[in-house]
Formats: structure tokens, sequence, C-alpha cells
């Protein structure tokens, strides 16, 4: 019975440290994903954690993982690769008269938002720490975002702002089309779960930084991907 209890206190003692030393030696950088409509304040409230911090943050996102790495929709908002859509643009109006410009992705897009999780995981596994601009078009790609960076260090950080003000900021940057936003506005932060909430209409993009680098350093394990991952087992 002695040799036993021996034999178990030293098993635990060697798993212990066995896990200690697995993550004293883990290189894997933090991921922050940024998710809200385009216009929200994402890029700027980038730029601003990446310079506050001492460690390094990458900055990177839905423009350089999917959009600009794609062919160019045509003069019909499409775009298509041997006859198969990759993405198209719909122009339509919503129940109160307002423009709405709405993006689709097909199987071949899909295919690249898979790669951009996918990337995502492998910057983190060579120690790179993100901070991700991300719009969740596409509610079909919840499930694969959760099951990809499950077991990663992920930040899910809400961003948002009243529609007007999004529309606002649409209109003088010129860079994204007025209906843009509010064509995916009530739905991108549809089903998702965060560890972090920002309204960039009340807080400036320096300030919604420092709201994340504070919520990092004082929540150091982030528990909104596993409810997510929990609740669609």
């Amino acid at each position: 019975m002695r040799i036993f209890f021996l034999v178990i206190v030293c098993l635990t003692v060697a798993i212990s440290y066995y896990a200690f030393f697995l993550k004293a030696q883990d290189p894997r950088g933090t991921i922050i994903i940024l998710n809200g409509p385009s216009a929200a304040g994402k890029s700027s409230l980038q730029k601003e954690f990446q310079k506050m911090n001492d460690d390094l943050y990458l900055t990177v996102g839905i423009d350089g993982f999917f959009d600009q790495i794609l062919p160019d929709v045509d003069e019909n908002g499409k775009s298509l690769k041997n006859g198969e859509m990759i993405r198209w643009v719909d122009f339509n109006q919503d129940a109160e008269g307002y423009q709405i410009i709405a993006l689709h992705v097909g199987d071949l897009g899909y295919k690249v938002i898979k790669g951009m999780h996918r990337a995502l995981v492998a910057y983190a596994h060579q120690g790179n720490n993100m901070i991700v601009d991300y719009i969740l078009y596409d509610q079909r790609w919840l499930p694969d975002l959760i099951t990809t960076l499950r077991g990663e260090r992920v930040y899910l950080v809400g961003v948002n702002a009243p529609l007007e003000v999004i529309e606002q900021r649409e209109s003088k940057r010129g860079t994204s089309p007025i209906g843009h936003a509010r064509s995916h506005y009530d739905t991108v932060h549809q089903n998702m779960i965060y560890d972090l909430e920002l309204n960039t209409a009340e807080n400036t993009a320096r300030e919604c930084a420092q709201q994340i680098k504070e919520f990092i350093a004082n929540n150091p394990n982030p528990k909104a991907m596993n409810q997510l991952f929990s609740r669609t087992r």
C-alpha cells in the first residue's frame, strides 16, 4: 500500500512537472479577433493596440487574407473562375428603402475563408501575436472558426457602433460604399459569444485598445471560444 502511494505521488509530480514544462515551452501566440461590421473602427483599433503593446502584435484580417488576394468583382458585381462563383455583390433596398450592398461568398471563396482560419493558427504556432480584423459575413463560417481555433489562446471581441455613425464613416472614408455595413449590421454578431464588447462611438480607438489590453492582463484565460464550442457540440 505504501509503495502504491509513493508511485501515485511520483506520477502526480512527474505529470505536473511535464505539464508545466510544456506550458513554459509553448511558443504559441495570442489571437485577438475583432468581429464587427465594416466601418466599425476595427482597423484604427488594431493600430492603436499594436502601438501601445510592448509585445509585437501583427495586424491581420479579412482584407489581407481574403479580399485583396482574390480577383476583383466585375462591372456586374461578380467574381468567377471557370464559370464558378467566387464572390458576388447584391444591390438592393431594405424595408425602409435604404440601399443595401451585400457580399456573398461561393464555395471557392469559402475555401479561402477556411484557409484564413488555419493561417491564423499557423502564425500563432510560430509565436506570433495577432489582432485580427474580422467580419462574420456568413453564419456557416462560425463553426469552422470555432473548431479550427479551439485550443488556441483566442480572445473574441465584439466591436460595434450605432448604424448612423457607421454610415457617416462610410461616407467620409469612401473605401466602403454606403449600404455595405447596413447589409450585415444585424447579422454580424448573431450567435456570437464575446470575452469583451466595445462601442467605438462611445470611446476612441485608443481607449478601446486600452480596454482590450487591460482585459487581457486581468483575464489570462479567455472563455468565449470554449463557450461557443460547448454550445455547438
